[in-house]
Protein backbone atom coordinates (compact mmCIF):
# COMPACT_ATOMS: atom_id res chain seq x y z
CA UNK A 1 0.00 0.00 0.00
CA UNK A 2 2.70 2.44 0.66
CA UNK A 3 4.43 1.97 -2.74
CA UNK A 4 1.38 2.09 -4.21
CA UNK A 5 0.94 5.76 -2.68
CA UNK A 6 4.27 6.97 -3.93
CA UNK A 7 5.88 6.80 -0.24
CA UNK A 8 9.63 5.49 -1.00
CA UNK A 9 9.51 2.72 2.08
CA UNK A 10 7.38 1.91 4.36
CA UNK A 11 8.46 3.88 7.55
CA UNK A 12 7.88 6.85 5.80
CA UNK A 13 4.64 5.58 5.40
CA UNK A 14 3.59 4.30 8.56
CA UNK A 15 5.16 7.67 10.16
CA UNK A 16 2.79 9.63 8.15
CA UNK A 17 -0.13 7.64 9.16
CA UNK A 18 0.54 7.60 13.05
CA UNK A 19 0.87 11.87 12.81
CA UNK A 20 -2.41 11.92 10.75
CA UNK A 21 -4.28 8.99 12.46
CA UNK A 22 -2.62 9.01 15.66
CA UNK A 23 -2.35 5.21 15.31
CA UNK A 24 0.47 2.95 13.65
CA UNK A 25 -1.05 1.22 10.52
CA UNK A 26 -1.28 -1.78 12.03
CA UNK A 27 -3.10 -0.65 15.62
CA UNK A 28 -5.61 1.17 13.21
CA UNK A 29 -6.34 -2.27 10.50
CA UNK A 30 -6.92 -4.17 14.18
CA UNK A 31 -9.49 -1.49 15.51
CA UNK A 32 -11.40 -1.52 12.35
CA UNK A 33 -11.58 -5.42 12.32
CA UNK A 34 -13.10 -5.03 15.98
CA UNK A 35 -15.76 -2.74 14.78
CA UNK A 36 -17.20 -3.34 11.43
CA UNK A 37 -18.77 -6.21 10.69
CA UNK A 38 -17.23 -9.17 9.13
CA UNK A 39 -18.31 -8.70 5.38
CA UNK A 40 -16.46 -5.67 5.52
CA UNK A 41 -13.08 -7.46 6.59
CA UNK A 42 -13.52 -10.03 4.09
CA UNK A 43 -13.46 -7.28 1.04
CA UNK A 44 -11.37 -8.18 -1.59
CA UNK A 45 -8.32 -5.37 -1.92
CA UNK A 46 -6.95 -7.05 -4.75
CA UNK A 47 -10.22 -5.02 -6.81
CA UNK A 48 -8.58 -1.89 -6.08
CA UNK A 49 -7.16 0.08 -8.91
CA UNK A 50 -4.49 2.67 -8.67
CA UNK A 51 -3.71 4.76 -11.48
Amino acid sequence: MAIALGYQNTCDFSRQFRQHHGLSPKTWRKQQQIFQPSEARSYNCSKIVVR
